[in-house]
């Protein structure tokens, strides 16, 4: 166990003098992988940009652009933040995230103002094939966890290779940067059923009408306090076509606008001292979990299923998940947990939120007017339902419905600031302090990003 402490806390200072130390050796061709990679530029394949795609393009320009799409803005060839131009000496491009929220009210009881989140991301790009990424956070309590730190190839036309810890594919809105997502935190369900950041080896191959995801799990650090033990093979298909016919361009609702998909996780091996499923009431300012099934005695494995749908109509978007874990136990009962939401987006400036086409999952927004440039920014209502379900058998982990109004300001690419308003619609856990519990909750965020 101490062997893996201390492991867990140095991972991202190898990974840094890793890439270091291959820096000199990459010097000698640091010009010709400039040049290649301002001819591979890579763009985000938004919804806007796939319908202008041009139907009766050759197959290799539809290859180009998956290849593109699948680089990923993050693992563009690294630029420096004091010189505008490749740094091959340096080549290591950094960025922080913080999020600072505050409570609008006295709930949750404990609520208080709060560093929600403090991380720092490292990437190094070797040429336009191979990138790495090491990234670590601090809570309000200044606990450090390790975030997403692997290695990516993408030297394949359609495909792509992962190697290190990051989550799973599993949940839309997990796998969803919490920089990009609508909502402060993420939906009751999504919280609760979906898999934690594991270290392994995964593939995502595009093709011009899905996204197949595969991987394969072995360990996991700690993830926001909790982890899981045991090995885990996660798959997710995703109906994403890249083409649009013209004879439904003219405006009338497609189905095959619609995104939509499902996830799978196994995991073996499970122990009931790590198998637990909690979420926070979707407000980050206070530590009561007012759903938690604590630890599962007898816990063998984990069997989670999800499936997914969003769409993304100019301004407007609309996204739906459901999501269900069962977990098997010795010399018990299997105990099936479950949960759904459905949120809808408006912006009110005429914004489009980005939907990544390459990968499946959100990416932040960019105003189109940012504050201080003759502009007010972006802005954006939405509103969401959820629900989830952690009661079963022996284990009353307790019922919670939730209702919540969210308003985003997007000032420019770096700043955000958020309020939502969340409306407890009833809680049933049994023999808990909070079994009955309805409250308003409201709280506000102040988020800035550099990357």
């Amino acid at each position: 166990m101490e062997l893996w402490r201390s492991f867990r806390l140095v991972l991202p200072l190898n990974v840094m003098v890793f890439c270091m130390l291959c820096t000199p050796a990459l010097a000698e061709t640091a010009e010709q992988e400039s040049e290649e990679a301002s001819q591979l530029e890579p763009v985000e394949l938004s919804a806007e940009y796939i319908e202008t795609t041009v139907e009766t393009a050759p197959p290799e320009v539809n290859q180009e652009r998956l290849r593109e799409g699948l680089l990923n803005t993050a693992f563009k060839p690294i630029r420096s933040l004091l010189v505008d131009k490749e740094m091959p000496l340096v080549g290591i491009r950094w960025g922080a995230d913080i999020q600072a929220d505050t409570p609008l009210n006295s709930e949750p009881d404990d609520a208080t103002a709060k560093l929600r989140l403090a991380r720092l991301v490292f990437y190094r790009s070797f040429g336009t094939e191979w990138s790495v990424k090491a990234q670590g956070s601090w809570d309000s309590e200044g606990h450090f966890e390790i975030g997403d730190a692997y290695f990516v190839y993408t030297g394949w036309k359609t495909m792509q290779a992962t190697l290190g810890f990051r989550k799973p594919a599993y949940s839309l809105e997990n796998m969803t940067s919490r920089l990009a997502l609508t909502f402060m935190e993420r939906a009751l369900p999504v919280a609760a059923l979906s898999d934690r950041r594991s270290a392994g080896i995964s593939f995502l191959k595009r093709t011009t009408d899905s996204i197949w995801q595969g991987g394969v799990y072995l360990l996991s650090p700690d993830d926001e306090g909790q982890r899981e033990n045991g090995q885990a093979i996660v798959l997710r298909y995703m109906h994403a076509p890249l083409d649009m016919p013209s004879e439904t361009r003219s405006g009338r609702f497609n189905w095959r606008r619609v995104w939509s998909g499902i996830s799978i996780s196994y995991r073996g091996n499970a122990s009931e001292d790590t198998t637990r499923f909690r979420s926070l009431p979707e407000v980050g300012t206070g530590d009561d979990y007012f759903v938690d099934t604590g630890n599962i005695s007898g816990a063998e494995d984990i069997l989670r299923v999800g499936l997914e749908a969003n769409r993304v109509s100019g301004p407007f978007s609309w996204q739906a998940e459901l999501l269900a874990s069962r977990v098997r136990r010795q010399d018990a009962e299997d105990v099936f947990f479950h949960g759904g939401y459905f949120f809808a987006s408006w912006f009110l400036t005429g914004e489009t939120r980005n939907y990544n086409s390459a990968d499946g999952k959100f990416t932040p927004v960019i105003p189109v007017e940012p504050v201080g440039h003759d502009g007010w920014g972006a802005w954006e209502l939405a509103l969401r339902a959820s629900a989830v379900n952690l009661n079963d058998h022996d284990v009353y982990g307790g019922r919670q419905r939730n209702v919540s109004l969210g308003l985003n300001w997007y000032l420019n690419q770096q700043f955000r600031v958020q309020a939502n308003i969340v409306k407890v619609l009833g809680v049933d856990r049994p023999g808990s302090e909070f079994d009955g519990e309805n409250p308003w909750m409201g709280a506000l965020r102040v988020q800035w990003s550099l990357r």
